[in-house]
């Protein structure tokens, strides 16, 4: 046998190996051969991005320009093709359940390209690969056709939706797919929402779902579509899209307006609890590894009644009212909360608080009775129930993604070292689970998702996903000091708000921030530097400003901040436009609401704060 070389090494993979690939079962549930284009949308935008991506041919076209204007190799797309792939996509749209001809006829001319490698760099002076511009005219044609395709659903009668065939199959799609667990009649619990809305591709290769943002900056697969996002095998990462059926407000029409309360306002250092896996025979052997351990936190600051939380919020909000208006969403930070406690506070919104749209809070467990450390987030609908409506409560839950690891500098930032063994590294001890980001639809153009302390820090699936998809809020809740530009929570907070342009809200609990300002004051003029005390449970960020930072000193127990939707102008690579975008920015000053240490003593005393 000869010696390995490139020239007889593996065969190429080629454009029908992917294709097949892609559709293992074929590209339509009517015609299983290859040769057949397939006719949903989102199947064709699945294996079309796919090549693209594969081949690394997508950063090779150029917008509106002429072929004659360059000497490097690339894939000029003029004017006049980006107006025939807007014509078939959006006639596609309403033409069912015909295939537009042109579609299966840049089909045919694809499949004979199918014995091409799918990556070929190309020479300068010579002509790309013939399919590459075939591939982005299916893939521009179907990202088309997926106008509106995740924003609106069956029985919403308001939504301008045009006779989308493609919007309506994936909201059943979206709606009927979900395994549903009901803790009580009113309040559902959504699990495993399909991880692509296509019907034919292989979810184990490629997945496809809605998007809400372009980015502006880049040249990467996420700047291909206005409509759908490509993402990576079920199993690397998943996403789940969820929207409420009703009407949704446009953003231009009212502000969101968003109450924090930055529970636990205090935390002892004893409820950090140790269990050191290196012994001391380890120790004191020469060459040893870093110990560590694991930490649990006990959640001592919970009162026995989830009534005296419920209680809390509902004068909170009250409060809130008078000073701000309408309250739109209540947030708790990372770890807040436990099930039976963020149930009590969901199913009180749900009920008697119908200007707020959601709920999200950090837990210790979840519906299921999974214990660890989880993002909790619940909308509130109205639900036809013949002449009148319900309102319901469903909720989701997601896993932290990485464990939080307390180092000795960590250690004696947050005043721990009487808790914890500074000699050790300190594991947070939880179950990692499937990697996965909830989405959910705010309003009629807005969709907002969830982070957890690591999820944000580490080099992760999510955020790839997350670009890709592109929220237009993303509340990251955190276990943390004082949020303040200078720290690591602004950095990465920064890098979402340039991309994918996402507004960004990272809030912790003022437990830890006190804390971190008792052991500040504690230090040496030396040892503290220009290092100052804060009280900063919050910080904003969104592709417009600076970071804005949100106090919430002692003395109060929550702060309402304002948000406004601007309408935004975006575009993709191929400089196809849309103008139905929107940002969210902070507007005003976030004003501070808290209990009355009269007034509401007995709540105070059941809270212990």
């Amino acid at each position: 046998m000869p010696p390995f070389s490139p020239a007889n090494g593996p065969r190429f993979l080629s454009v029908g190996a992917v294709i097949s690939w892609v559709f293992p079962d074929g590209p339509d549930q009517q015609n299983k051969r290859l040769r057949f284009a397939p006719s949903f949308p989102p199947d064709l935008f699945a294996v079309a991005a796919f090549l693209l991506q594969v081949g690394g041919a997508y950063h090779y076209f150029v917008p509106r320009g002429r072929r004659d204007d360059w000497s490097e190799a690339c894939v000029c797309v003029e004017d006049a093709d980006l107006q025939e792939w807007q014509h078939i996509g959006t006639g596609w749209a309403k033409q069912y359940p015909e295939l537009p001809i042109e579609i299966q006829q840049l089909w045919s001319e694809l499949w004979k390209c199918r014995g091409e490698p799918v990556f070929k760099e190309p020479e300068v002076g010579k002509s790309a690969p013939c399919w590459w511009k075939i591939c982005w005219a299916l893939m521009a044609i179907a990202d088309e056709a997926c106008e509106s395709v995740g924003y609106i659903h069956v029985d919403d009668k308001q939504s301008a939706w045009h006779g989308s065939w493609v919007a309506l199959t994936v909201d059943y799609c979206l709606r009927n797919s979900a395994d549903g667990v009901t803790p009580s009649d009113r309040h559902r619990r959504v699990d495993r929402q399909i991880a692509s809305i296509c019907l034919m591709a292989d979810r184990d290769v490629v997945c496809v779902q809605p998007k809400s943002h372009t980015p502006e900056v880049g040249c990467t697969p996420r700047t291909l579509a206005h409509n759908l996002a490509l993402l990576p095998p079920r199993g690397e990462m998943r996403a789940h899209w969820q929207r409420p059926p009703q009407y949704m407000l446009p953003e231009s029409r009212t502000d969101l307006r968003l109450l924090l309360i930055p529970y636990p306002f205090e935390i002892d250092a004893e409820w950090f609890v140790g269990e050191k896996v290196t012994t001391e025979e380890e120790l004191r052997r020469p060459g040893r590894a870093k110990p560590w351990g694991w930490f649990t936190l006990d959640q001592h600051w919970l009162p026995r009644n989830s009534q005296a939380i419920v209680k809390m919020v509902d004068l909170l909000l009250a409060q809130a009212r008078a000073k701000a208006g309408s309250v739109n969403g209540v947030v708790f930070p990372e770890y807040a909360l436990d099930w039976k406690s963020y149930k009590a506070v969901a199913d009180h919104l749900r009920d008697h608080h119908p200007d707020v749209e959601f709920f999200v809070a950090g837990s210790s467990d979840n519906c299921a009775g999974e214990k660890g450390n989880f993002a909790l987030s619940s909308h509130f609908f109205d639900e036809p129930n013949g002449v009148r409506s319900t309102r319901m409560a469903a909720t989701t839950s997601r896993a932290k993604h990485h464990r939080w690891r307390l180092d000795v500098h960590q250690l004696a930032s947050y005043d721990l070292t009487n808790a914890l063994d500074p000699r050790y590294l300190w594991w947070e001890k939880i179950v990692l689970q499937q990697r996965e980001i909830h989405v959910k639809v705010i309003r009629s153009a807005s969709v907002f998702t969830t982070m957890i302390c690591e999820d944000l820090a580490r080099s992760d699936p999510c955020h790839e996903v997350l670009r890709a998809i592109g929220p237009n809020l993303v509340f990251v809740l955190l276990m943390d000091g004082p949020q303040i530009p200078v720290r690591w929570s602004a950095r990465y907070a920064t890098a979402l708000s340039d991309d994918p342009g996402s507004s960004v809200l990272t809030f912790t609990s003022r437990g830890l921030i006190s804390r971190s300002n008792s052991a500040l004051e504690r230090m040496s003029l030396e040892e503290r530097g220009s290092r100052e005390a804060s009280w900063a449970v919050g910080l904003w960020k969104d592709a417009t400003g600076t970071a804005q930072v949100i106090s919430c000193p002692p003395g109060d127990h929550g702060v309402v901040i304002s948000l406004h939707g601007d309408p935004l102008f975006e575009a993709t690579l191929d400089a196809r436009q849309n103008a139905d975008a929107s940002r969210w920015r902070m507007v005003g000053t976030p004003i501070t609401v808290s209990l009355d240490a009269v007034r509401d003593s007995k709540v105070i005393d059941e809270l212990k704060i």
